[in-house]
């Protein structure tokens, strides 16, 4: 999902803004600039709103708003799933591991070798 929206973003600000700027001349540079824009490092905004303020400002709201917020929203709820996951499983086998050392408590106080 997220390379996806994130290459569809891609190829916007390209097809837009690559015979405009230096740093989106080329499609991999593009990629290169909205992964910094991911990271909420803007350096380009003063040089987009230099072109054309309000497309640059609708286009740079949509990924800010779709890549940054909701997609990095939707990585990190992927990430405690599987967290909690992983941590329910742990107290299982401790759980496993208690129930066998009770077990074999019972059966040595039952056989009376304590």
């Amino acid at each position: 999902m997220f390379s996806f929206v994130f290459s569809a973003f891609t190829t916007l600000f390209y097809l837009l803004f690559h015979s405009y700027l230096k740093q989106y001349s080329t499609w991999l540079n593009t990629a290169l600039t909205c992964f910094e824009m991911v990271s909420l490092h803007f350096s380009t905004v003063t040089d987009l709103k230099k072109i054309d303020p309000l497309l640059a400002g609708l286009c740079l709201f949509l990924f800010i708003f779709l890549a940054v917020f909701l997609l990095s929203n939707m990585f990190i709820s992927i990430i405690v799933d599987n967290f909690n996951i992983i941590r329910r499983e742990e107290l299982k086998k401790a759980n496993e591991v208690e129930l066998l050392q009770f077990t074999i408590e019972k059966m040595k106080q039952w056989i009376g070798k304590k």
